[in-house]
């Protein structure tokens, strides 16, 4: 008999995993398998009210499907606080790591399966440890609504991905207010530099001589260089002298050199 499908759905997908599962369970596996059941009790419990629909575990962690985006992180925030109070009663130092997507989705027997589903679970992947992250679509979904505030967590290539995803960080209300201390990954110089705004959108650097100046002080110690060697970068082709003074006649002498020709034939 033929296995039917459904027709695809859009949906808010996230997905939780326990990280460092697998050294928890070496150390203590039967307490191990008990604090992930009582979290995976405390993920179900919690669906109906944000309109949630648990679909199934996974292991150590679970797939849950949202029809907006607003609930989902809504969940998600929340769920990181309640499973926190659960995991320190039981002295476990681990915390779940969150990731969500936007996408369609194939029911089939009851399972859930296409490309959005595992984008999810590769972003889950890169979320901190107690942390919530999410892709782009659900930046852009949820970036205006002013509930909640997003940081930049760069663009990795995720495996077997087609190309990287722009990622973020959702961060705690209670933190909404302290600064990002300068910490953003706005330019990478990974096969090639990238530059990008806060919200991820990628800077288009016409000049090879910016994209050489800022790639160079993106490698460079605490961002700081001489004033002859800045020089130098951004005119290249003119003498160091004429690099510093910003000239364009690199061939000519400084008024300096002028002048002390002239004071040296006058005393002949």
């Amino acid at each position: 008999m033929e296995a039917r499908s459904e027709r695809a759905t859009l949906k808010s997908i996230l997905f939780a995993d326990l990280a460092q599962y697998s050294r928890l369970t070496a150390a203590d596996e039967l307490g191990t398998l008990d604090l992930v059941s009582q979290c995976f009790q405390l993920f179900q419990t919690h669906c109906e009210e944000f309109g949630a629909e648990f679909v199934k575990t996974t292991g150590d962690g679970v797939l849950i499907l949202f029809d907006g985006v607003s609930n989902a992180i809504d969940y998600a925030i929340f769920m990181q606080d309640s499973l926190a109070d659960l995991l320190d009663r039981r002295a476990f130092y681990s915390r779940f790591r969150i990731g969500l997507h936007i996408g369609e989705v194939h029911r089939r027997d009851g399972d859930v399966f296409g490309h959005a589903i595992n984008v999810a679970a590769r972003v889950q992947a890169m979320a901190e440890s107690g942390g919530v992250c999410v892709t782009q679509d659900v930046y852009w979904a949820a970036r205006n609504t002013g509930r909640w505030r997003f940081r930049f967590a760069g663009r990795p290539a995720l495996k077997n991905m087609p190309e990287p995803l722009t990622l973020y960080n959702v961060v705690a209300s209670n933190l909404a207010d302290v600064p990002d201390n300068g910490h953003q990954r706005l330019i990478s110089v990974i096969d090639g530099l990238g530059l990008y705004r806060e919200d991820g959108e990628a800077i288009a650097l016409r000049s090879p001589k910016a994209q050489a100046l800022i790639g160079y002080l993106a490698l460079s110690s605490n961002f700081q260089e001489v004033h002859d060697r800045l020089a130098t970068l951004i005119w290249p082709e003119r003498s160091p002298v004429a690099a510093r003074r910003g000239s364009p006649r690199d061939s000519r002498p400084t008024p300096r050199c002028s002048e002390s020709r002239r004071s040296n034939r006058s005393s002949r």
